[in-house]
């Protein structure tokens, strides 16, 4: 049997007496989750959208034209970019702890032991684990990002020089716009290689979260040197390992199969995440 074949039928094997509970957690995770997109657009209706249309002129010609002006209105409003502004904030103080506690909540699990639900709130417990869940989320955030910017730097570039030169109106530039319409094809192909190998790359980071959450004496800082080495070699297994659940994933279209799909690969997720740091570091988290 192949690794991924273990890994997912001991994941089935774990998840065994915590399936109700990984369900219970997820809808947890999207009632948290659709409050804030509920507030924003509350927030969005009183504060950009009711002043706006109080200030769109009432001399448009047709209907599709005061629609046009109101939109343009509401995207340039600073109030919506502020309501944005709060609701990512909401997000990093609320939502991304709560994920951290939820990735604690199945290494937990993978390692034998039996936690409630309650255990998916552990970095809300003590202002220490909190400030702890922050960081790590705004680190990790912060790399991911810059790394995002440095691969995807030349394909962009590849892709806006070519989209001015296919726009140019001048007959001068036809050589230019005939290789403008290879180097949009280029640059199409470019941006898939970029997000592979950025996918694959930013493995590095992937076990930071059980890291952190395993146990509460390790700093960020060094969950992440951990992590980088711990990887080596594992950073597009990791990636060809979760793309192994697409097919789970396409089921979870109709909503249903997503309670059980979610738990299943949190669950195989947080084995191979085991596997590695136990390979990789000689390490055996959780055991206290």
């Amino acid at each position: 049997m192949g690794l991924f074949l273990a890994l997912k039928k001991n994941a089935k094997l774990a998840m065994r007496g915590h399936w109700i509970g990984g369900m219970l957690i997820l809808l947890i995770q999207i009632g948290a989750n659709g409050v804030i997109n509920v507030l924003q657009q509350a927030a969005v209706g009183m504060f950009v959208l009711g002043p706006a249309v109080d200030r769109v002129p009432y001399y448009a010609e047709n209907q599709s034209e005061y629609t046009q002006i109101l939109s343009d209105v509401i995207v340039n409003s600073t109030a919506e970019w502020a309501i944005i502004g709060a609701a990512a904030l909401l997000q990093l103080l609320l939502i991304f702890p709560l994920s951290l506690g939820v990735i604690r909540w199945y290494f937990r699990i993978v390692h034998g032991g039996n936690p409630s639900i309650t255990e998916a709130f552990y970095f809300f417990e003590t202002p220490k684990a909190y400030l702890r869940a922050v960081w790590y989320d705004i680190s990790i955030g912060i790399r991911t990002t810059l790394w995002a910017v440095l691969f995807y730097a030349l394909p962009s570039a590849v892709m806006l020089t070519s989209v001015y030169f296919l726009s140019a109106e001048d007959d001068s530039l036809r050589l230019e716009r005939m290789a403008a319409s290879a180097g949009v094809v280029f640059s199409v192909l470019m941006f898939l290689a970029a997000t592979v190998f950025f996918c694959a790359f930013v493995n590095r980071y992937a076990l930071v979260a059980y890291l952190v959450g395993a146990d509460d004496e390790i700093t960020v800082g060094k969950a992440i040197k951990m992590s980088i080495q711990y990887t080596k070699g594992y950073r597009f297994r990791i990636l060809l390992f979760s793309l192994s659940f697409i097919g789970w994933f396409l089921l979870c279209v109709f909503f249903i199969p997503l309670f059980f799909v979610v738990p299943y690969y949190m669950a195989a997720y947080a084995l191979y995440a085991r596997y590695i740091i136990d390979n990789g570091g000689g390490h055996s988290f959780m055991n206290h």
